[in-house]
């Protein structure tokens, strides 16, 4: 999937069909990830810092206190649920 304009709808059919992955650019836009279907998020709140992708499309960074930033979570993208970008959609 490239240059997708409606990200969570795609996924939400793939997942729905009983897709176990999905390959695409459509959230970081620089390079091609592989998504795990399978796998269940962490919600937003659970995560402490780092890293994340939503469900939703939307990427970034959860700020944290700087001592907690270490190499390993620098380098790990976690795949998240209920990021504040979906909450602004529902706002």
């Amino acid at each position: 999937m490239r240059h997708c304009q409606h990200f969570a709808l795609y996924r939400a059919k793939l997942e729905a069909t009983g897709c176990a992955r999905l390959i695409t650019n459509a959230r970081w836009r620089m390079g091609v990830e592989c998504i795990d279907l399978t796998t269940r998020p962490v919600p937003y709140d659970d995560l402490p810092l780092g890293w994340y992708a939503c469900r939703c499309g939307a990427t970034g960074f959860r700020p944290g206190p700087p001592e907690a930033l270490t190499h390993a979570v620098a380098e790990t993208i976690v795949e998240v649920d209920r990021c504040p970008e979906c909450a602004s959609w529902s706002d």
